[in-house]
């Protein structure tokens, strides 16, 4: 079996004793999830791949203080979490200005596009609008399963939940977001 075959555990096991390759292993498996979680909790945010950097740094300094190695995903997303709620307390506050965003390749819409593209960026925008509504933990399921394609076994294990739960979730944040859609789309009517 290779290195990157090995369960979490053996990993964090092996990354323990030193192996450098063995910690690249589970930044690749979960570079994506941890990625995904930071667009969910922090919309928009222009300094993404450095959280996802720090989220991975501090788990390498901190892995002898991972109680089950088996365990790691769902202590990554505890990381994770803790890295955004510090982005937010500290850059959330004072906001992100345009420029900072077009340096990091957002832009603002173009109103000269054609009614097309307005279309489907209006849809867009209920769509995002109806999510950052809902309830986070709906939202997240919702975000790794439809955006980032994570089956509900990989959601319940990055979570720490059952994959009943992740079911669970999932039903109930797509009937909130019919919900709110159709309030938006009965509102314009």
């Amino acid at each position: 079996m290779t290195q990157k075959n090995l369960s979490d555990g053996e990993l964090v096991q092996r990354s323990r004793r030193g192996s450098r390759k063995s910690f690249y292993y589970l930044v690749t498996r979960y570079s994506q999830l941890v990625a995904a979680v930071v667009n969910n909790k922090i919309f928009g945010c222009p300094e993404r791949d450095d959280l996802v950097q720090e989220t991975f740094l501090i788990a390498w300094k901190s892995l002898d203080k991972l109680k089950d190695p088996e365990k790691f995903a769902s202590w990554l997303y505890g990381i994770t979490l803790n890295i955004c709620r510090a982005w937010i307390r500290k850059k959330g506050k004072q906001g992100v200005s345009l420029e900072e965003l077009e340096k990091h390749g957002w832009s603002a819409p173009d109103p000269k596009t054609d009614q097309d593209a307005n279309r489907v960026t209006d849809q867009q925008e209920m769509v995002q609008t109806a999510l950052a509504g809902i309830k986070e933990e709906y939202r997240e399921a919702i975000y790794l399963y439809h955006f980032e394609k994570r089956s509900y076994q990989e959601i319940a294990d990055f979570l720490d939940v059952s994959t009943a739960l992740v079911n669970k979730r999932l039903t109930l944040a797509r009937k909130e977001l019919r919900i709110k859609i159709k309030k938006t789309v009965d509102s314009a009517d």
